[in-house]
């Protein structure tokens, strides 16, 4: 799957877009080196990129993958590109969407340390999710989310990750989401007593 992708941004190198997927699938495929190196060839020059139909997946891609991929020098600039369509969904066609802009907004706030702020946008992006429905988009958030509330070290706040990780586990479990699965199992290693459901 990587090599075709990679295959892909060299034959369409003129679609900018197509190079910014590649960290997205070295994130899914665990390769940190490798998200790093194509996040940053995906980014350069960013200001740039047409306002098209392919913008906004465009800066999907490099808001998901930016903490993954070390990015936080370019964080804040993506973040404020980002930030007008936070109640935006980001779609290529009828038939592929990439999820609530709330997700890559949360992942931003949360590489510069905003916490509170990458909570608001992550518990949008979950609430947003269960009404088209999209149990994909809606574990990746709650995912994102209990990542953010973990930070404080609240109990109170723990309890409420936890429950959401139980919930994002039902989801991958069910649907197979293998690469999710494996991070909500991370996260709740992480935590001080996680429910039953957890363990």
């Amino acid at each position: 799957m990587a090599e075709f992708l990679e295959t892909m941004v060299d034959d369409l190198s003129f679609q900018r877009v197509v190079r910014a997927m590649l960290p997205v699938l070295y994130q899914e495929l665990d390769r940190p080196e490798e998200t790093a190196a194509a996040w940053r060839a995906a980014v350069d020059g960013v200001e740039d990129v047409p306002r098209d139909a392919a913008w906004l997946v465009h800066m999907w891609a490099l808001g998901s993958t930016c903490r993954f991929a070390g990015g936080i020098d370019r964080a804040e600039e993506l973040y404020h590109l980002v930030l007008p369509f936070a109640d935006r969904w980001a779609v290529a066609t009828s038939s592929i969407c990439f999820g609530p802009m709330g997700l890559p907004l949360g992942v931003l706030a949360s590489t510069l340390g905003w916490h509170e702020v990458a909570v608001t946008h992550l518990e949008n992006a979950v609430a947003a999710a269960p009404a088209v429905p999209a149990p994909v988009f809606e574990a990746a958030a709650e995912v994102e989310l209990a990542a953010s509330l973990l930070v404080s070290g609240l109990r109170s706040v723990q309890d409420r990750a936890a429950m959401l990780l139980v919930h994002a586990r039902e989801i991958c479990s069910e649907l197979g989401l293998a690469s999710l699965l494996a991070l909500v199992d991370r996260l709740a290693a992480t935590l001080d007593g996680p429910p039953a459901a957890l363990e």
